[in-house]
């Protein structure tokens, strides 16, 4: 099934479990990632499903960060360009990621996914573990997400804490495809992963300072005796909601050999 012809490419499709957005709401989110790929180029986007919620249609930055437009790469390659919102400016931009090799390990169990022979193998992608069940019958280092650098095709992730997991619920062959849709816009801004990173961490700092502020005025308008008892820790939406825990600038290592 791999695709060899340049006019053919593979169309896998994940349904995705996000357990972390909805907590509150005593439920799990669920969306489709759709990957297409040849032997050479590699496209993803997040795709609205029936089983996307209203809750999560109607959320304040949740449509952005999940339903987002596409990411094209080149297959071999650590470099992904995300068509994303910038928040400095409100337009599109092309968001230049530099994907962090993953040590993988292989654990020696096999399962069966979609009619493919699938390995095991265990590994930590920006803090957060997690385990793959790829297929070598699909010969390219491909997965959902940033999930890359197997020697197959990535049919299921899940992380070790329960937040995430992937699983493939269909894979076709499809002909006559738009090479169109695989180029980055030359119009467009190029910023770097990180900057975008840093960019949603003061914007979400800054919101989450005058909410909590608000907060504690209202809370010391009630309380005689003027005491807080409210978490001040702020955390970006980023790190709320995706699957990073931690970026490698953000490791004191590896800030200490840049400098």
């Amino acid at each position: 099934m791999y695709a060899q012809k340049q006019q053919q490419a593979l169309e896998v499709n994940y349904i995705v479990y996000n357990n972390i957005p909805l907590k509150s709401q005593n439920d799990i989110g669920t969306f489709e990632l759709r990957l297409i790929f040849t032997d050479s180029i590699y496209r993803y986007q997040h795709v609205e499903t029936i089983n996307t919620s209203e809750w999560q249609k109607k959320t304040s930055g949740f449509h952005e960060n999940v339903l987002e437009p596409f990411t094209i790469g080149r297959v071999g390659s650590n470099k992904q360009f995300k068509i994303a919102k910038d928040c400095e400016s409100g337009r599109k931009v092309v968001i230049l990621d530099s994907i962090p090799p993953i040590d993988w390990k292989l654990t020696g169990v096999n399962k069966i996914i979609m009619g493919h022979e699938c390995e095991e193998a265990l590994g930590v992608y920006r803090g957060r573990p997690i385990k793959v069940y790829f297929t070598q019958e699909i010969p390219v280092p491909l997965g959902p997400y940033k999930i890359i650098g197997l020697p197959g095709l990535v049919l299921e992730m899940s992380s070790l804490d329960g937040d995430f997991r992937y699983i493939a619920s269909s894979l076709k062959t499809i002909y006559g495809i738009d090479y169109s849709k695989f180029r980055i816009p030359n119009y467009l801004k190029v910023k770097t992963f990180k900057s975008y990173i840093e960019c949603i961490d003061r914007d979400s700092a800054e919101r989450l300072r005058i909410g909590d502020a608000r907060l504690k005025s209202l809370i010391n308008s009630v309380n005689s005796d003027g005491k807080v008892q409210v978490g001040t820790e702020i955390q970006s939406s980023i790190q709320k909601f995706g699957l990073e825990l931690i970026y490698e600038w953000e490791i004191p290592e590896n800030d200490k050999k840049k400098k």
